[in-house]
C-alpha cells in the first residue's frame, strides 16, 4: 500500500487509547482526560475518532483537546506525534465543504454535506445555514470568495486550523519495517474486500462487510471503529471492536490496545445526570464524580 496523508502510521507504539466517536460531548470528554492524564506514559499514543463538535457545546471539545495536548506535551517523553486525530463523518463532511465550488450540483452536495454534520461546524464558527444555501445557487465565484471566508472564520478560533489539518482518514501500527500491520484505525466502517489505500467512503459506512470481519484481515489482527452507523454500541469480537456512543446516548467509550490489537480494556464513562437546580449544586456537585468503569477483556 502507498502510504500519503490520508493515513497515519503509528509506528510501534507501546499502548494505544482509542476515543469513540465524541459527539461533541465536552464535558464527559473532560472527565476522561481526567483519568487519561493520570495513565497515560510516553510510547503511548492517543487516537481520537471523531465527532468534534456537537449543538449543545460547540466546537469547545476541540479547545478541549487542544489543552489536553498541550498538559501533557509538557511532560518529558511525551511528543506531538503521540496526538492522532481522525475524520469522523461530520469532519470529513466539513472538509468536503470547502470543495463546495467545484460540485457538479452544489444545491444537493451541501444539503448531502448537512445531513452528515458540517452544519454544526459551520453555525459553531459563525456561519448560517441560510446564508450556505444560498450562496450555492449565486455561482462559482460568489461560492469561492465564501469558502474564503469559511477559512478566515476558523482561524479565529486558535489551534482549530492546525488540528483540522492534522486529520486524518485511518491510523495503523507498522512493523518494524514500516509495514501497515497489527491494529488499523478507522471512522465508523472497512471494507474487507480493499487495501486500506482503496477504501474511499467505505471508512464512514458500515454496509461495506465490516461484519464479515472474522479474522487477520489486510495484514492487521484488530480493526477498530469509533462509532457504528447502526448505533449498537459497543461490540468487542475476536478481529473487530466497536466503541459506539450510541448517537451520544451510551457511554463514552475509550479502549486500551497494545500495538497488535490486543485489548487491554475498555473505559466505559456513562452521560452525566442532568445538572441540578441552584439551591441544590452544591450536594450534587460533591456526588457528581466522574461514571467511569473498567472494563477487562
Amino acid at each position: 500500500m502507498q502510504v500519503d496523508e490520508k493515513f497515519i502510521a503509528l509506528g510501534q507504539p507501546r499502548r494505544v487509547w482509542a476515543v469513540g466517536c465524541l459527539y461533541g460531548d465536552t464535558p464527559r470528554l473532560m472527565q476522561l482526560h481526567d483519568f487519561l492524564i493520570d495513565h497515560v506514559e510516553p510510547g503511548d499514543r492517543i487516537v481520537y475518532m471523531g465527532g468534534y463538535a456537537s449543538a449543545a457545546h460547540g466546537l469547545s471539545a476541540i479547545d478541549e483537546m487542544l489543552l489536553f495536548r498541550r498538559t501533557l506535551l509538557m511532560r518529558p517523553g511525551m511528543e506531538a506525534r503521540d496526538f492522532v486525530y481522525l475524520r469522523g463523518r461530520a469532519e470529513e463532511a466539513w472538509q468536503k465543504l470547502f470543495r463546495i465550488p467545484f460540485a457538479r450540483e452544489p444545491e444537493r452536495e451541501i444539503e448531502r454535506l448537512f445531513d452528515d454534520g458540517a452544519d454544526i461546524y459551520l453555525t459553531g464558527y459563525g456561519l448560517t445555514l441560510a446564508e450556505a444555501q444560498s450562496i450555492v445557487r449565486s455561482g462559482v465565484p460568489t461560492m469561492t470568495r465564501w469558502t474564503g471566508r469559511l477559512r478566515q472564520q476558523v482561524r479565529q478560533f486558535a489551534g482549530h486550523e492546525q488540528i483540522a489539518s492534522a486529520m486524518r482518514r485511518a491510523a495503523y501500527t507498522t512493523s518494524p519495517g514500516g509495514t501497515p500491520r497489527g491494529l488499523v484505525l478507522v471512522p465508523g466502517g472497512f471494507d474487507p474486500s480493499k487495501s486500506l489505500g482503496d477504501q474511499g467512503e467505505a471508512l464512514w459506512s458500515g454496509i461495506h462487510g465490516f461484519g464479515r470481519i472474522t479474522g487477520e484481515c489486510q495484514g492487521f489482527n484488530r480493526i477498530v471503529r469509533g462509532f457504528d452507523p447502526a448505533g449498537l454500541g459497543l461490540d468487542v469480537r475476536d478481529a473487530t471492536l466497536t466503541l459506539d456512543t450510541r448517537e451520544g446516548k451510551g457511554p463514552l467509550l475509550t479502549a486500551c490496545l497494545d500495538g497488535t490489537g490486543h485489548v487491554l480494556e475498555i473505559l466505559s464513562l456513562n452521560p452525566l445526570p442532568p445538572a441540578p437546580p441552584a439551591d441544590q449544586e452544591n450536594t450534587a456537585r460533591a456526588q457528581d464524580k466522574p461514571h467511569l468503569s473498567v472494563v477487562q477483556t
